[in-house]
């Protein structure tokens, strides 16, 4: 048995069948059934209806012969190629002025353009933006379909009179624009770029968003939410008039679109989570300080005398700009989203209901002063003026708004500081003021809406043995158990390997915080070290009589008599989102140095998965409100917006990634080898595009420098992994040949790795340039430059540069060893630790070859790179 090194593994395992290419031209791919219709005679003025002659400074963007019809896996941006195209249509225009008697007239010629566009290679998942001459084209104003490139769609009915054979145009996809307004365009047909997503073929079968059923959707501002776009203009008073200056300002849009970016938002969460049943909708008041004998409850926003807003001015009940409290700049950075506007909330209500989607509405209270996020309470008599006074009025407003219209409302969310403390009675004022709200919403909304209380995973429970809440779980006004579900999962800060779906599932139903308290030190014992604490056993607690330790008395509640809701639940995008699962304020407040380590999408995604293993069908939790979907359409480039995207909660974007392992079986099934399903879950892929005429072998060597991939042969199989072992093999002494292992070394220069060329995801699709770190501004240059049509965050990109230039430095470090015929089964990609002059030695092996009765190794000194998790794919091949 022998295996090549692992540089040339790919080309000499399948016989050289891999250099079949993985894109075509369009003339390929239409079986050149359009050739002449591809022609740019085809695209020239033919004459005109309308108009006699067309201007002579019309230009027609026509296809070019032989282009590579792209090929798209996740999210990535294309040029489009025009395919058919009617003549283009004249009309001419008159507008007659009278000025002091005499009449003028003006004459003008307006131009329209009706062709299709190919796109890429189909099929696709969706279409979510397009450009003309780098300007946003708002494809809600003008009349167009989109053919998603299947192979069985039917030939669009303005072709049809073309003839019988019209193509199909199986396998492109496609848009057909009619009547397009060439005058924005300088009177010539647009070059045309689109954003597109699509998968390999199965890609979301079984895949989590296809799972997902209720969800938050988030925004931020006062208008984030609104159906309708609102402006904000400055104005002054002068005199006895208010005059406005400036241009008004989106609010709530983007420029260039006609449409809200809820509305966007909406369309693209409904393409990405096709099963959501339940939205949950969040809004916020303040309070101007944390004791709340002092503080006032109130809606607040960012909005002065000096801005005028419409259509709507904002209003909350009977607050405006004028009484309600007002959100400053925090060291320069944008404040809490802003009270959302009444007229806000109703519209987007009603659209939501438009969808088919039941409504779950969370009023949730913030606190806006530096000196913490928590109500704090110095005598238990000032609980209820609190709640009566200040909290109450807050609550009926929104059972009143949103009455006959919502489905599930929550009566208060986290206020843990509060429900914990006794008065002199030995009850607790905070929780039967709650009682009362619940029946207040009761009374307001109808016994067919679902009210329930919001308690974080520390609190649903018990508090130092006393079942504080029980009283409020077994009220009649109480439908639902409400928690707000931010449970560390695992033990292991900063862990090494990635979790599995599986273990994340196994962590709900064991370990800390179930079977035992939590003791971490960052949690402490919050419920005493009686086993009855351990919050995560929810279970437990679900399916038995509660006795308060203290006094030995039976609570009223009843076992198993409500269903629990996880009112939130989710994950920030970072390696240790188990362990430290933030709620959304707590990640919001704290102050995160943002590094390539710490970002990590597959893991916010793994525990997802995991999570909803662990209760689906479950007896116990019914639903669970997945955190969030933001009602930003697209990822905005200013930092305090990106690099909480880059590791919030969250899932836009991220989740519903390509990964890695279903690139390269896509890639590789092509060209005659046959696919098997990944064992794990790999490195997510925002998006990645074959824009030449390539092949099969070229696209995997790319992704196998990038990603520092493993290419071997083993039992038929060519196998990748961006792993390594699981275990490492322990070769003793006595096992090495005498006078076999040698080391050559070769010293590295400082800047020998390359500089990666990529697409930034942050940056609107524009090529961005990393360097390794010892090549930066001022010292030397990179060894050359690894071109990619990847798209990545940043800070990816910087992990991968650095891992190229650690990779580089550890091959320069070459073994040479043998060792006897029983570790024949060794292959490329192993580890093995040599213990040699007492010694140890971990070493990756990248060839093998095996003469008599020993085994011959070659590789490189090993050290893990940061890419390197508990993630790998197999695929067998056998030639066509």
């Amino acid at each position: 048995m022998s295996t090549t090194p692992i540089l040339s593994t790919i080309a000499s395992v399948v016989n050289q069948a891999v250099w079949k290419s993985v894109t075509q031209s369009i003339e390929e791919a239409l079986n050149r059934v359009t050739t002449e219709g591809l022609s740019a005679p085809n695209l020239r003025n033919r004459g005109s209806t309308q108009a006699k002659k067309p201007p002579k400074e019309t230009r027609v963007q026509t296809s070019t012969y032989g282009k590579t019809l792209c090929k798209v896996y996740g999210t990535a941006q294309v040029q489009g190629n025009i395919i058919w195209a009617q003549p283009i249509r004249y009309a001419r225009h008159q507008e007659t002025y009278t000025t002091r008697g005499s009449q003028s007239a003006k004459r003008t010629t307006s131009s329209h353009a009706t062709l299709a566009i190919a796109i890429c290679s189909g099929p696709i998942h969706r279409l979510s933006r397009v450009w003309a001459n780098g300007k946003p084209l708002d494809l809600s104003t003008i009349k167009h379909r989109l053919y998603k490139g299947t192979e069985d769609q039917a030939p669009d009915p303005l072709m049809s009179p073309a003839g019988e054979h019209t193509p199909a145009y199986r396998g492109i996809a496609y848009i057909v624009i009619e009547d397009l307004p060439l005058q924005d365009y300088n009177n010539a047909v647009p070059n045309f770029v689109f954003e597109v997503t699509a998968y390999p073929e199965g890609f979301l079968e079984g895949h989590i968003t296809q799972k997902i059923n209720s969800i938050h959707t988030i925004g931020r501002g006062e208008f984030s939410y609104d159906t309708e776009i609102h402006r904000a203009i400055q104005v002054a008073v002068v005199g006895t008039q208010t005059v406005a200056y400036g241009t008004a300002a989106k609010i709530n849009g983007m420029g260039g679109y006609t449409r809200s970016n809820a509305l966007l938002a909406l369309d693209a969460m409904q393409s990405t989570l096709p099963n959501v049943q339940w939205v949950a909708v969040t809004v916020h008041w303040f309070t101007d300080g944390q004791n709340i004998k002092h503080c006032g409850v109130r809606p607040a926003t960012i909005y002065e005398h000096d801005v005028k807003i419409t259509p709507d001015a904002w209003k909350v009940g009977n607050f405006t700009a004028t009484n309600a409290y007002k959100l400053r700049l925090k060291d320069g950075r944008r404040p809490p989203k802003g009270t959302t506007h009444d007229a806000s909330l109703v519209r987007y209500i009603w659209e939501l209901k438009s969808r088919g989607y039941k409504i779950l509405l969370l009023p949730k209270l913030i606190v806006n002063f530096e000196e913490g996020t928590q109500l704090t309470c110095e005598n238990p008599q000032d609980i209820d003026q609190f709640f009566s006074r200040r909290y109450r009025p807050f609550i009926e407003h929104y059972c009143l708004l949103t009455r006959g219209t919502i489905d599930a409302f929550v009566i208060g969310s986290g206020l843990t500081s509060l429900t914990r403390i006794k008065d002199d009675a030995e009850s607790f004022p905070a929780v039967e003021a709650l009682i009362r709200l619940a029946e207040l919403a009761k009374q307001v909304l109808g016994n067919a809406t679902v009210v329930t209380y919001a308690a974080n995973w520390d609190e649903y429970h018990s508090h130092n043995g006393v079942y504080n809440l029980d009283a409020l779980w077994a009220s009649d006004h109480i439908d639902v158990i409400g928690i707000n579900a931010y449970f560390p999962l695992t033990d292991t800060p900063n862990p090494t390997h990635r979790f599995s779906a599986q273990s994340v599932a196994q962590s709900w139903h064991g370990g800390e915080g179930y079977d035992s308290p939590y003791e971490r030190p960052t949690i402490g014992q919050p419920g005493g070290s009686h086993l009855s604490s351990a919050y995560k056993n929810i279970g437990q607690w679900w399916s038995s009589s509660h006795v308060n330790r203290h006094n030995n008395t039976k609570t009223a509640w009843q076992p198993k008599s409500k269903r629990v809701w996880f009112i939130e639940y989710g994950f920030r995008s970072v390696a240790d989102c188990t362990y430290r699962p933030l709620s959304p304020e707590q990640h919001a407040s704290a102050a995160e140095n943002v590094t390539p380590d710490s970002i990590d999408f597959v893991a916010q995604k793994t525990a997802i998965e995991g999570t909803f293993d662990a209760w689906h069908p479950s007896e116990i939790v019914e639903r669970m409100f997945l955190y969030a979907w933001n009602l930003e359409p697209y990822v905005k480039m200013e930092p305090y917006f990106y690099q909480n995207w880059q590791t919030g909660h969250w899932i836009n974007g991220k989740i519903d990634a390509a990964t890695l392992s279903a690139i390269l079986q896509s890639v590789t099934s092509k060209v005659g080898l046959r696919s098997t399903t990944a064992k794990e879950a790999d490195e997510l892929v925002l998006g990645y595009s074959i824009h030449n005429y390539t092949s099969a072998e070229a696209v995997v060597k790319e992704l196998q420098k990038i990603y520092c991939l493993d290419v071997r042969e083993k039992a038929g199989e060519l196998v990748f992994s961006d792993s390594d072992p699981e275990s490492v093999l322990h070769i003793p002494d006595e096992d090495v040949v005498p006078g076999s292992y040698q080391v050559t070394y070769a010293p590295t220069a400082p800047c020998e790795a390359q500089a990666l060329l990529y697409v930034s995801r942050r940056f609107g699709y524009q090529p961005r340039l990393r360097n390794p770190q010892a090549c930066q501004v001022g010292g030397p240059k990179a060894s050359g430059i690894l071109q990619t049509s990847l798209v990545l965050d940043d800070l990816h990109a910087e992990a991968i540069v650095d891992d190229l230039q650690h990779l580089t430095a550890s091959q320069n470090c070459f073994f040479r060893i043998s060792l006897p015929i029983k570790y024949a089964s060794l292959n490329v990609g192993d580890v093995i630790s040599v213990e040699w002059e007492h010694r140890q030695h971990t070493l990756k092996i990248a060839s093998v070859r095996i003469a008599g009765l020993q085994v011959h190794l070659g590789g490189f000194i090993h050290t893990p790179t940061r890419f390197k998790r508990k993630s790998f794919s197999c695929i067998s091949y056998t030639p066509k």
